[in-house]
């Protein structure tokens, strides 16, 4: 069983895929090509990491690549523009801005949805960059039953001026070598100062000194730079019980969206790319996009031995997926399932 045979058993077998596509509504009129046959290569397409509509047209030239989409011919780049509507990365969700809105708007309307789909309980608690660390953002968060994580960096809020004077000239709440970031880092800890009227409860605060060495080449020569760097971030009530430690790595998880979802979306997976210029379109691919890099985040460590071990990369391995196709291979078990 050759790597995309093993990634498409996984998919069916954990994910009962091709039953699920063959569910998909066909809201296209006069539809020369099913919808499933049109979805399944706009998906291999993200696990092969094609880089625009043009690519997978001529991807469909290849017999296999038809054989396992359902395609009886070879298709044009204009049909996929027709489309409307463990540990593992997931991107759950994506919330467009509306115009004269602002990110916290959208943000708040896709936390409406999640929660009414899922419930409460789908994920612990939420963590925020400085943008959404307002009052009303805050406050709704809150009453939907999500703990909070907020990076502080306006000055000008009571909070962060308060915090800062009473955690002055007093000995470090923690002290501790972080392994996984590589910085030693110092904790101060404020409790019960308020966030303000627009907010109108008190908070919890968390200052933070991190200290790293960088290691940079000039002149041809490797030197080690000492770098440090200093954060706040406030926790609701609700995480009162956990340690500063906890409101620490939370608020550093929040990076893993620049790193894990845009960074490695847009390198890898072509994200900057718009393959098409009608509204439904780009939304649509957006999501199938944001589908086909939860399968292979989810295939990827679980069935490959090599990447857990880190004897390859996740391209090493798209790209084993992209060439399995060459192989004289009936594919029964994906084409006869489901």
């Amino acid at each position: 069983m050759n790597r995309l045979e093993q990634a498409l058993h996984c998919l069916q077998k954990v994910f009962a895929l091709k039953t699920r596509l063959r569910a998909l509504r066909e809201q296209r009129p006069f539809a020369r090509i099913d919808a499933p046959a049109v979805l399944v290569c706009l998906l291999l397409g993200v696990f092969t990491r094609g880089s625009s509509y043009l690519d997978l047209a001529q991807q469909t030239q290849r017999r296999r690549w038809r054989r396992l989409c359902g395609l009886k011919e070879a298709v044009g780049d204009d049909l996929f523009g027709q489309i409307n509507g463990l540990q593992i990365n997931a991107l759950l969700d994506l919330e467009p801005i509306r115009p004269g809105e602002d990110e916290c708007a959208a943000a708040l309307r896709w936390l409406g949805r999640l929660r009414r789909m899922c419930g409460p309980r789908f994920f612990d608690a939420i963590t925020a960059d400085a943008w959404y660390a307002k009052g009303p953002f805050l406050r709704t968060a809150q009453k939907m039953g999500w703990p909070w994580v907020g990076v502080l960096k306006g000055e000008d809020l009571q909070v962060f001026q308060e915090a800062r004077q009473l955690s002055q000239g007093r000995k470090p709440a923690a002290l501790f070598e972080d392994a996984e970031r590589k910085r030693r880092v110092q904790l101060w800890e404020v409790k019960d100062p308020e966030f303000g009227q627009e907010y109108g409860q008190a908070v919890r605060v968390v200052r933070s000194e991190e200290q790293w060495t960088e290691t940079r080449q000039r002149g041809g020569r490797r030197r080690g730079q000492v770098r440090q760097s200093l954060w706040v971030r406030a926790a609701s009530g609700k995480l009162d019980g956990y340690p500063a430690g906890m409101i620490y790595q939370g608020g550093h998880r929040r990076w893993g969206i620049e790193n894990k979802a845009f960074n490695e979306l847009t390198q890898s997976y072509h994200l900057d790319h718009c393959y098409h210029h009608e509204g439904a379109s780009m939304l649509a691919q957006r999501l199938i996009l944001l589908w086909g890099f939860l399968l292979f985040n989810a295939f990827a460590p679980l069935q490959s031995k090599l990447l857990a071990l880190g004897k390859i990369t996740t391209k090493a391995l798209a790209r084993q997926l992209n060439l399995a196709l060459e192989e004289d291979r009936t594919w029964e078990q994906w084409c006869q399932s489901g």
